[in-house]
């Protein structure tokens, strides 16, 4: 089993680039990494009732980003109850002010944003994937596309809950999604370091993409080692 330090690898790119599907192979390559994904993590805020997500709902509610404090604070305690196991962050920051709230966090933990990887795709392609992508609301809330039932293409394959889009994949309010991150990617990187940054070709097969990024990850000056 191949195991990584206390290394915080953020991973970023436009809505539909491929993070969640890159993150499952560095996740089968790397088992111990922690993982922290804002829609994913709001997702079991939300079903466990907890003092976030009463603190996001409204935004929520009303289609509006969650607070920077509120997302970043979710970060933080998962961090914090990860202790020194390295993790990967996967499209947070958002913007350039939660950039440097969580660069501030892990600094007064006593560490650090290793690398970041941003996977870079034309907006027409994330679009098109968009279209094409089909969640469950039964089995992660809706999170990440479904496996399709053979005999029911129209059904979730787990356990037959009818397939739909997530409301913000619609064709308008994905491309507001589009639009704000191209506004916000500059400062973002510029905050967390363009010197940090590896960018890789997402329209790449899913293949080659898994390859370059794992590469990247074992070429870090990391403790890397088999157990």
């Amino acid at each position: 089993m191949n195991r990584l330090s206390g290394a915080l690898l953020v991973l970023l790119g436009p809505p539909g680039s491929g993070k969640s599907t890159l993150v499952e192979t560095v996740l089968e390559r790397y088992p111990t990494l922690g993982h922290f994904a804002v829609r994913r993590q709001f997702v079991a805020e939300k079903r466990n009732r907890s003092d976030l997500w009463l603190a996001a709902a409204d935004s929520q509610r009303k289609g509006e980003w969650i607070p920077d404090e509120v997302v970043v604070e979710a970060f933080t305690r998962r961090i914090d109850a990860q202790a020194s196991a390295a993790m990967v962050i996967e499209g947070l920051p958002a913007n350039a002010r939660q950039a440097r709230l969580v660069l501030d966090a892990v600094a007064v933990r006593g560490r650090d944003v290793a690398t970041v990887i941003y996977l870079d795709v034309p907006d027409e392609v994330c679009m098109n994937r968009m279209r094409r992508r089909q969640v469950c609301v039964a089995c992660d809330g809706g999170i990440s596309q479904a496996p399709v039932a053979r005999d029911a293409p129209g059904r979730c394959a787990r356990c037959g809950t009818p397939l739909g889009r997530r409301p913000d994949d619609e064709d308008v309010a994905f491309a507001e999604r589009l639009r704000l991150h191209r506004l916000h990617i500059p400062g973002i990187l510029d905050e967390l370091g363009r010197e940090r940054v590896t960018v890789i070709d997402g329209t790449a097969s899913r293949s080659a993409i898994a390859a370059t990024a794992l590469d990247h990850v074992a070429g870090l000056d990391l403790q890397h080692s088999a157990a």
